[in-house]
């Protein structure tokens, strides 16, 4: 089936395959969207089938982007601004909102390939098995995958063979936190905790174990809550909800519950069934005192959200935003409210499709629309019983970046409209110092840099002004100092007086710098060794860096060099290096110099009479040139030397 919708912008074709293959009733009864932007003026809708057979149009449907429950703007944002290639399709979009304003959309299932707008047929896909889609400030998107949008592998690797789908993620401390179902089938075989890098989310250490299963998850003042389902037979569901303190979902430390009586118990046994009839798939605070639980009830087409003044409810007034449209074998699932909207109150939904037919895969491939995600949208601040309070100024997002040799500080605000942030870093949180003053604007996200912080721990908190100056102070951040800057090559050179000392690196990280040492005798005792240079570091530089320092003032003879660096925090030592300095004597102080017998056969003495130097290396030749022995002596007061 061909669909042309002309205007005087030209042609916009699309292009559907229509399969009865799929559909157990034999009909071919398929749905289709597609969303188009026309200039102003008329638009004619064409369709055209290119097969001979009896057809039936039941319905077309217009919504213009003003519609109060479909959002137009979003869809036509998901399909037309992917590159190429890119993200097809795929399903369970839990999002949540990065400190410098972008949003992390977390995908289970999805195929990577050619991106077409204008089908519904994929011609070159893989399907891998979870990713995070990353949308920036002007809605253009980007991948945390492994490999290329090409040739892309699955972000998290499977765990004992057994691949890992999304269930939902926050940012705590200086990462994003990932849930990951370990899915053996359809069924779960445990829960893990997946850790992603800021900003560049890249894959940190090894997925750990999660105390317990969970369906979504809402970090708030100093605490994940982790809302779960509890199940009984094929209908019954219930929604409950434990917590855990910021900074350890990555751990086995025990969860509170909240039970019957209103309190917080560590065990789940009296654990209060929040809601009836559908599990969380998503919690959102909508402002300080409102909060908005979102979900798909089992077997059926609603989005239905719920209200609470407090994460742990109660939940009240359990309001259907939305009726999926009816779909023949394609069923709605996982609904989700998108982290980065609200603007004026409205609050985009999503929700996954998948065909539950016996080959749905193959139906996938032929129709990508019926494994894809869908945008409602409903304004939650008019439909919620609950006001949100006034927000005290506080930090949402914190983290701290080393970026060549400075640090960089981003943070995103609660609060919009600050007159000026004050940094300060303190290496035992008690002395305090000011190491930079960033202007405030209308925004919520900032960011500066500095230098780097010397190796070790440590902290940095932010004084924040608002407009009228009153300032609040933040909870400190520990930052480790990891200093790395091993030289892989170090050489030294003696040039006429001079040394020339070269090294060189492959990659630095928080690296302050190196001290040379010089000394006279080859040993570790450092009191023989002196400062010859502090030479700064590279900073952070994936790449190799070169240093040459000259010694202006070594000492007559052999001298010895040594480089202190710094390998994972801690200062290690370079292999030795040496360099002869053959001093010539000053011919003006030297009143008399004689050397008998001459010629010799055996030893040689000779006088140097006024010289003042230090010790002296003596080369003897034969007539010829050649070398017949050398020695360093030190000087004396008889000024003869044998």
């Amino acid at each position: 089936m061909q669909v042309n919708l002309k205007s005087s912008a030209g042609d916009n074709v699309n292009l559907y395959r229509i399969s009865k293959r799929f559909d157990a009733a034999g009909n071919g009864w398929q749905a289709y969207e597609h969303t188009f932007k026309v200039p102003d003026g008329p638009v004619t809708l064409e369709i055209t089938f290119n097969s001979n057979a009896t057809y039936y149009l039941d319905d077309v449907e217009i919504y213009d982007d003003n519609h109060p429950n479909i959002d137009v703007a979003t869809q036509y944002k998901w399909q037309y601004n992917h590159p190429n290639p890119g993200w097809i399709s795929g399903d369970n979009d839990t999002s949540v909102e990065l400190p410098d304003g972008r949003v992390a959309w977390i995908f289970s299932d999805s195929f990577m390939g050619t991106v077409d707008p204008h089908t519904n047929i994929m011609s070159d896909n893989r399907i891998i098995n979870n990713l995070a889609v990353v949308e920036d400030k002007n809605g253009q998107f980007t991948y945390a995958i492994q490999g290329t949008p090409g040739n892309s592998r699955s972000l998290f690797s499977p765990i004992e063979g057994r691949v890992l789908w999304n269930n939902g993620a926050v940012v705590d401390g200086n990462e994003v936190k990932v849930v990951l179902d370990q899915v053996d089938g359809l069924n779960a075989a445990g829960t893990y905790i997946g850790t992603l890098s800021l900003p560049d989310l890249q894959v940190v250490g090894t997925p750990e174990k999660a105390y317990r299963p969970m369906s979504a998850i809402l970090q708030d003042g100093e605490y994940n809550y982790m809302y779960f389902g509890e199940s009984i037979g094929n209908f019954e569901r219930y929604t409950k909800v434990g917590r855990v303190k910021k900074g350890s979902l990555h751990s086995q430390i025990p969860w509170e519950f909240y039970t019957n009586d209103g309190t917080w118990s560590p065990s789940e046994a009296n654990a209060k069934r929040l809601i009836s009839g559908a599990v969380a798939s998503h919690v959102m605070k909508l402002g300080k005192g409102s909060y908005v639980m979102n979900a798909v009830p089992n077997l059926s087409g609603e989005i239905a959200v719920w209200f609470a003044a407090a994460p742990q409810g109660p939940w009240i007034n359990k309001t259907v935003i939305y009726n999926t449209p009816a779909r023949e074998g394609v069923l709605s699932y996982f609904g989700h409210i998108d982290a980065g909207s609200g603007k004026d109150g409205v609050y985009t939904f999503t929700y996954s499709s998948y065909p539950f037919i016996d080959d749905p895969v193959a139906m996938q491939r032929n129709d990508k629309g019926v494994y894809t995600i869908h945008y409602a949208k409903a304004n939650l601040r008019t439909l919620s019983p609950f006001e949100p309070q006034a927000e005290p100024d506080s930090l949402l997002g914190f983290y701290a970046t080393s970026v060549g040799k400075n640090v960089q500080l981003r943070w995103q605000t609660a609060l919009k409209d600050h007159d000026h942030f004050e940094i300060e870093e303190s290496r035992d949180l008690v002395s305090w110092t000011n190491v930079a003053t960033v202007p405030g604007g209308p925004g919520d996200s900032f960011s500066a840099q500095f230098r780097n912080p010397a190796p070790g721990a440590a902290y940095f908190r932010l004084k924040l002004f608002d407009t009228t100056k009153n300032m609040t102070v933040t909870t400190p951040i520990r930052y480790y100092v990891n200093s790395t800057g091993v030289p892989a090559t170090f050489s030294a050179t003696a040039v006429g007086s001079k040394v020339r000392l070269r090294f060189s690196t492959n990659k630095e990280i928080l690296n302050p710098g190196f001290r040379i040492g010089r000394s006279k005798v080859n040993n570790t005792n450092v009191s023989n060794w002196s400062l010859v240079s502090n030479v700064e570091g590279a900073g952070t530089k994936i790449s190799s860096s070169t240093y040459e320092i000259i010694d202006d003032s070594p000492e007559p003879g052999v001298n010895y060099y040594v480089i202190e660096y710094y390998k994972n925090g801690k200062i290690e030592y370079s292999s030795v290096k040496s360099a002869e300095i053959v001093q010539t004597l000053a011919t003006t102080s030297v009143t008399d110099f004689s050397v008998y017998p001459n010629p010799a056969q055996g030893n040689i003495q000779f006088a140097l009479k006024g010289y003042k130097g230090g010790p002296i290396t003596a080369t003897v030749t034969n007539l010829f040139g050649k070398l017949m022995g050398r020695e360093t002596l030190n000087t004396n007061s008889l000024e003869v030397y044998t």
